[in-house]
C-alpha cells in the first residue's frame, strides 16, 4: 500500500542503505510490484512511500508509456540506492503529480536535466545522466528520500488552490 501526503514518515529524512542488508533485493522487488499493481499510473517509487526508511526507489517506464513520451535513451528501470543528485540543469516548468497525492497535478519547476551519483546493488558507484521526463523522475524520487513532497513546490496560489483537495486525502 502506497502511504499518502498525511503520513509523517514521508516527512522523515531516509537512512542510507548498508549494502550488507539481506533484505535489500526485497525491497527493490516490493517496489517493482507496488508499481507494476498500479498500471502506469506512475513511473516511480520510493521506499517511504511503502513504509521503508531507506534511501532506495525505483523509476520504471511501463510498456503503456512509452507510446506516449519519447524514452528514447532511456533504461526500462533504474534502481536508485543512496542517490544524490550532483547537478543541475535549468529549470523549466513541468507537470507533475505523485502518488502519495493522489488525484492532484501541477506545473511546478524542476532542472530539465541531471546528474545523479547513484548506487549498484553492489555498492559500487554510477553517474546517471539525465534529462527530460527522466531527469524528472530522478528529482521527483529523490526528493522522496530527503523528506520532500512535489506540494512543497507549490506556489501561494498554488497552495490555496489545491488546500481543500490535499486537505481530503486520507
Amino acid at each position: 500500500m502506497i502511504l499518502t501526503i498525511r503520513n509523517k514518515s514521508l516527512r522523515k529524512t531516509c537512512e542510507l542503505v548498508d549494502f550488507a542488508d539481506p533484505t535489500l533485493p526485497k525491497l527493490i522487488e516490493d517496489l517493482r510490484n507496488e508499481l507494476l499493481a498500479i498500471n502506469g499510473r506512475g513511473i516511480g517509487i520510493s521506499a517511504n512511500q511503502i513504509g521503508v526508511n531507506k534511501q532506495v526507489s525505483l523509476i520504471l517506464f511501463p510498456d503503456n508509456w512509452t507510446s506516449k513520451i519519447d524514452i528514447t535513451g532511456i533504461k526500462k528501470e533504474y534502481v536508485l540506492i543512496n542517490p544524490r543528485i550532483t547537478n543541475y540543469g535549468p529549470k523549466v516548468k513541468v507537470d507533475e503529480g505523485c502518488l502519495s497525492v493522489p488525484g492532484v497535478f501541477a506545473i511546478i519547476e524542476r532542472s530539465e536535466s541531471c546528474e545523479v551519483l547513484n548506487h549498484a546493488l553492489n555498492g559500487e558507484e554510477e553517474i546517471i545522466s539525465a534529462k527530460g521526463i527522466l531527469a524528472q523522475a530522478l528529482q521527483h524520487e529523490i526528493d522522496h528520500l530527503n523528506a520532500k513532497l512535489f506540494t512543497d513546490y507549490f506556489s501561494k496560489a498554488q497552495q490555496i488552490i489545491y488546500e481543500n483537495k490535499i486537505r481530503r486525502i486520507k
